[in-house]
């Protein structure tokens, strides 16, 4: 049959898709848009005028009042758990029970009542936490596996304040280190030592995704680490898990979602006892997060109970001696607060401004928090400090703008500018992510 005839044909089909019945609340677009849409230009991809983006560019960084704090020895280890959502723990939503060890670690301790994911995938996650940046897509962004171009540098010089003060940075994971070159891109940034599960001490244990060992595996490790190649040094470690990614594959054992998250869960709180145990908390603190909210559909539930902004919600638990018993921190929080809460609580100089908060030490909550959307890419969803239901920003190239116009907020050019600016400041990337792929697995040299 000619090719034009098969086109013809197709075409009416490709048509009657754009008008099935679609659902908006899952983060993978193409499944929740049809065909067509998913592969028609979008504002997201729309490159700045030469003239625009220069003058984007020239804007100063937003203001900010930074404070210096007292000097300590005190250490920080930042937990970023896959996948970990508001909706599956009792405390933080009133929806799943999945999380009972870590709902009594917040009651003992303390947690952020909102906190927000900057991001919808692991890579936009750890760019928020990291380096302090909204992970902002650019242009081919969504087209390509070149996911950390444009964020190979941290806000406030963090790596370099923590190397100048004798704190050595570690980062260990389960999750395969070279893909999408986050070995590269961590080596970059400025940490001290990374480690994945090739390391020898997972010999022969049964994996998972992305060859993981297990999060059980990977905490007893970083214990093993702590006990005898720490040094007594000062540290700020980062700690990713795995077996909380979908498909839910719990190594060796039954899978699936709630079984994977219970697991998570009590493996979690056996690390926090031991971290107890050797008194870690006396002179260290703990931040337990998420990198973005599992990647599942929303209920009507959750949407009802926590919002326009459920997409975005994660918990944020606070461990440690000095928040025995503090429980809820009222306000509104985000990961890029992270850099400056970590600076604080080390003793160092920490900056925050409007679109950035911090939360240990001196508690500055941010004006505004910004997410960059999953299920409608084209949006930035726009929390605005003492507005109840968010606000939303199309972007679209020079004419990046308010879905609707947010009388209530003052100042709301500040933030149209400030989202064009750090987008203008991206790189575009090329489009090519069947070839990177492919690269990925080695199937093309």
């Amino acid at each position: 049959m000619p090719k034009l005839l098969v086109c013809f044909l197709a075409f009416p089909c490709l048509v009657g898709l754009r008008y099935l019945p679609q659902e908006k609340d899952y983060v993978l677009q193409d499944q929740n848009q049809d065909f067509l849409s998913s592969n028609l230009p979008a504002g997201v991809d729309r490159e700045f005028s030469a003239e625009f983006a220069a003058r984007m560019r020239a804007l100063p960084e937003p203001s900010s009042i930074c404070t210096k704090f007292e000097a300590n020895e005190k250490s920080v280890i930042l937990l970023v758990v896959e996948s970990l959502s508001a909706y599956q723990s009792k405390r933080m939503s009133g929806l799943k029970d999945w999380l009972p060890g870590l709902d009594a670690i917040a009651d003992k301790y303390a947690y952020l009542g909102e906190f927000y994911a900057n991001g919808f995938t692991t890579d936009g996650g750890l760019v928020a936490l990291l380096t302090g940046y909204v992970p902002f897509p650019q242009v081919n962004r969504y087209r390509s596996v070149q996911v950390f171009s444009g964020y190979e540098e941290s806000r406030q010089d963090f790596f370099k304040k923590l190397a100048n003060n004798g704190v050595f940075s570690t980062y260990f994971t389960s999750a395969d280190l070279n893909f999408l070159g986050a070995k590269s891109w961590l080596s970059g940034l400025g940490f001290d030592y990374m480690e994945g599960p090739e390391h020898a001490y997972y010999a022969d244990l049964p994996r998972g995704v992305f060859n993981d060992p297990g999060d059980k595996a990977l905490y007893s490790r970083y214990l093993d680490w702590l006990d005898h190649e720490r040094g007594g040094r000062r540290i700020f470690s980062v700690l990713q898990t795995v077996t909380t990614h979908p498909p839910f594959v719990v190594p060796g054992a039954k899978s699936g979602e709630e079984a994977a998250f219970r697991y998570a869960d009590e493996a979690l709180v056996e690390f926090v006892r031991e971290l107890e145990a050797r008194d870690f908390f006396s002179s260290g603190v703990l931040v337990i997060t998420g990198d973005h909210r599992s990647m599942t559909l929303l209920s009507a539930r959750e949407k009802a109970l926590l919002g326009p902004a459920a997409p975005a919600r994660i918990p944020a638990v606070i461990v440690g001696n000095d928040f025995k018993g503090l429980g809820r921190i009222d306000g509104q929080w985000q990961q890029t607060d992270v850099i400056p809460s970590v600076l604080a609580a080390l003793g160092l100089e920490s900056c925050t401004s409007d679109f950035q908060g911090r939360f240990l030490g001196e508690r500055v909550e941010p004006r505004f928090i910004l997410h960059a959307l999953g299920v409608e890419r084209d949006k930035v969803l726009v929390k605005v400090k003492g507005h109840g239901s968010p606000f939303f920003v199309v972007l679209d190239g020079d004419d990046t703008r308010w879905d609707s116009p947010p009388e209530a907020v003052r100042d709301d050019q500040v933030v149209l500018q400030e989202i064009n600016r750090q987008r203008a400041r991206l790189p575009v990337v090329e489009s090519n992510f069947a070839h990177e792929l492919l690269k990925i697995y080695r199937l093309v040299p």
